[in-house]
């Protein structure tokens, strides 16, 4: 044994000594895209053809239209206030910016654009040296019309051209760029709109968005995304990413064999709430008038096994229940903190339902509930409603009228208690979503939202519980969410805001935690647009076990959390999924915490007790270690 723990600390420094050997021997950071010139509109304002004077450098831009009757004007732009917009659009016509690239070179064009539904569609990007030639450059690009919001950026009207490999533009005192209109507008009054068109030298082409990973079991951080799809592989997906614009990317999850599956919960395995580890609960809204609960697995194989039915509200066949509850649809899941119980809203008849839970073992198998009771029908309108739970006995839920519930559970009866009512715009459509994590805020989160006759409604209600359910602030994101409108809402561990959206959208407000009183209307951004189009889109995001060393999350501290520290060294400490030294950033000292901590188990994570520190690996992290080993001697041939 003694022998054995001088190979692991031998081998822990080789890893160490190999990884600061790659990072000395990293090649020189990418140079940053330099400014020539920058137009957003916002102070140039246009209202004519121009010339209009660019924001950021020197440069003109201008449009051209061979229809005297065109009008130029300045509507929201993508993410801002301002634009450049015209009508009346025929062959030929097109919008222009010149600049000076005199001592510069590697030059690039960014911009946005975008048209109204009879607006052109179809242009070529061109370039010029001398203002009168022009030379096309790429393929002609389509697009349709995208709504733009001054809050939110669509990242659907971003075009990039890398003009690196045409020479002739370097160094000169005029170059010139057109979008050159290909095709006469379906209708006179059809717009088209450009903004933030940007010149840049020494030019670095943003990396392409990543594509869709491969499917991958959940781990803290995820957000599970429900999207009621008909096909298997997409009903469920995997999120991840920073809480800024488009921050988000996705993939498959590992469950291919249960489709439709909207609202969703980790349980609280092991006592750990929300738990990306513990059991997946997810619910099929309606089946023939019967909403269904299913568990999924959270480890094991890929693909996962099918979801194991575990609840239901049919009279004929019924799953879960003491005796026969109403026959309904079934939204709003959420898990006790004991993680012994599951509420649900029932929304065919405005009902909440409990069941006893018993969690299944995380591979898939052994889930269960039992005695079924719920509240009186009527108790909420007939609608899609969330809930969440205070404590162990009490669920609290958001109704589409405003009013917030704490329903008392005693085992046998569910007894319902009126804390506080809020006006909201109901409007048709009406849905709520309720979140609250004590170990992230003491407040309770609460989104109203309502689409009917092209208006969308998004408020979100934050209420302290501990002081009467006072309403902490009222927040109004129905601009910044648009015609998404929200779904089911959920905190991260970082205290941002998912909101789950129609359409397959997800927004986030970021630190909607640290700034709650403070958080302005219109806060919220885009984060994810799925390939998968939803009209029901729930949500819920993982947490990890507060375990020392556990950098991915997975509830055991190994190899895959030393590759981890290696590839985030000198980033984020948000990278080490709050499990690290509380550093700014990623440094040396996290890895003397993973080498102490090397073979510890979460409570609750499938791998037994918490070990002590230091235990001794498997023979397989031993060999997965050994790859510090050929890192070191490279490092010592250069």
């Amino acid at each position: 044994m003694k022998k054995m723990q001088n190979l692991m600390q031998r081998l822990l420094q080789s890893v160490a000594a190999a990884s600061v050997c790659l990072v000395m021997f990293t090649g020189p950071a990418r140079a940053e895209n330099d400014v020539i010139a920058q137009w957003t509109f916002e102070t140039s304002i246009p209202t004519t053809a121009g010339p209009h004077a660019a924001e950021v450098g020197t440069g003109a831009a201008l449009g051209f239209h061979s229809n005297g009757a065109a009008a130029y004007s300045n509507p929201v732009g993508n993410g801002s206030g301002e634009s450049f917009s015209s009508n009346n659009w025929l062959t030929g016509d097109y919008y222009q910016f010149q600049a000076s690239t005199l001592g510069l070179s590697d030059i690039g064009v960014t911009f946005d654009q975008t048209r109204s539904s009879t607006g052109p569609n179809s242009f070529q990007f061109q370039y010029s040296t001398n203002g009168t030639t022009f030379t096309d450059f790429g393929d002609p690009y389509n697009f349709t019309g995208t709504s733009w919001s001054s809050t939110a950026t669509a990242l659907d009207t971003s075009y990039s051209f890398d003009l690196r490999s045409v020479a002739a533009l370097n160094n000169q005192a005029n170059v010139t760029f057109r979008l050159l209109n290909l095709a006469d507008a379906s209708a006179p009054t059809g717009t088209n709109r450009v903004d933030n068109f940007s010149i840049f030298s020494d030019f670095l082409p943003a990396d392409p968005p990543p594509p869709d990973a491969d499917p991958r079991l959940p781990v803290a951080g995820d957000v599970v995304f429900g999207q009621n799809s008909g096909n298997a592989a997409n009903t469920l997906r995997l999120v991840s990413g920073n809480a800024v614009v488009n921050g988000g990317v996705g993939g498959p999850g590992p469950w291919s064999t249960t489709p439709f599956i909207q609202s969703v919960a980790f349980d609280n395995s092991g006592g750990v709430l929300h738990n990306a580890k513990g059991n997946l609960l997810g619910v099929n809204f309606n089946n023939g008038g019967t909403g269904q609960i299913y568990s999924f697995a959270t480890k094991g194989s890929i693909s996962a096994p099918a979801g194991e039915l575990i609840g239901n509200t049919s009279p004929t066949d019924p799953v879960g229940q003491a005796g026969t509850l109403t026959q309904t649809a079934l939204a709003g899941i959420s898990v006790s903190p004991n993680n012994s119980k599951v509420a649900v809203v029932g929304t065919t008849v405005g009902s909440v339902i409990v069941y006893d839970y018993t969690p299944g073992d995380t591979f898939g198998a052994g889930a269960a509930l039992a005695n079924g009771r719920q509240t009186s029908d009527g108790l909420l309108p007939a609608s899609t409603q969330g809930t969440a739970w205070l404590n162990d006995s009490t669920v609290l839920t958001f109704s589409v009228f405003g009013e917030l519930y704490e329903i008392s559970d005693n085992g046998t009866t569910l007894t319902p208690d009126l804390k506080t009512q809020v006006a909201t715009p109901v409007i048709g459509g009406d849905l709520t979503s309720i979140a609250y994590n004590p170990d992230v805020s003491s407040l309770v989160y609460a989104m109203y939202s309502g689409f009917a006759s092209g208006t969308s409604a998004a408020v979100l209600y934050i209420f302290d519980p501990a002081n009467s359910y006072n309403l902490v602030n009222q927040v109004d994101l129905s601009n910044s969410i648009g015609s998404a409108t929200a779904r089911e809402i959920a905190l991260d561990a970082a205290g941002n805001l998912f909101i789950g959206g129609f359409g397959g959208v997800i927004n986030v407000v970021p630190d909607a935690v640290a700034n709650a009183a403070a958080l302005t209307d219109d806060s919220s951004v885009l984060w994810y647009t799925s390939p998968n189009f939803s009209n029901f889109s729930g949500l819920d995001v993982g947490f990890a076990p507060n375990l020392p060393g556990d950098f991915n999350g997975d509830g055991l501290v190994d190899a895959g959390d030393y590759t981890v520290w290696r590839d985030n060294l000198g980033s984020s400490s948000a990278a080490l999924n709050g499990n690290g030294t509380g550093a700014a950033t990623v440094v040396q000292a996290d890895f003397a915490l993973w080498k102490s901590s090397f073979g510890n188990v979460a409570p609750g994570s499938g791998g037994g007790s918490l070990a002590s520190s230091a235990a001794v690996p498997e023979p397989a992290s031993l060999v997965m270690l050994m790859f510090g080993l050929v890192g070191l001697a490279a490092c010592r041939r250069r």
